[in-house]
């Protein structure tokens, strides 16, 4: 049978592993299409992460029934991800610049009318 604590195991990483995602995900397509997009950008995301998903548990039974193991969608898989981790460090954020106010200026008084060194200076 299953190894029933090995099954809690397995779902606790793999819902940490997820949602480890998410704010990454959130902060790349912000800075990447601006936060009036967000939504439309986050709900592209996360329609495509989960419609791989399902294909990909498809497939993935497919091969198990035609070949009778799951090497080839491991392999598939592990391949994907790194696709997925080099297109992520490819990306190309470019620093927000946030614009700093001009120093004040502070102007010395005008020297009394045709007086140089107020008296009793040198």
């Amino acid at each position: 049978g299953a190894w029933i604590p090995g099954i809690f195991i397995a779902a606790i990483v793999l819902g940490i592993s997820w949602t480890s995602t998410t704010p990454l995900a959130s902060a790349i397509a912000a800075d990447l299409y601006g936060r009036a997009s967000l939504g439309t950008v986050f709900g592209f995301i996360f329609t495509a992460m989960n419609v791989g998903t399902g294909v990909g548990a498809v497939l993935a039974g497919l091969d198990r029934d035609l070949v009778g193991n799951y090497h080839a969608s491991l392999v598939a898989n592990v391949a994907m991800g790194v696709a997925a981790a080099g297109m992520t460090l490819a990306i190309k954020v470019r620093p927000v610049v946030v614009p700093q106010p001009a120093p004040a200026v502070i102007e010395a008084p005008a020297p009394a009318l045709g007086l140089v060194n107020p008296p009793g200076g040198d």
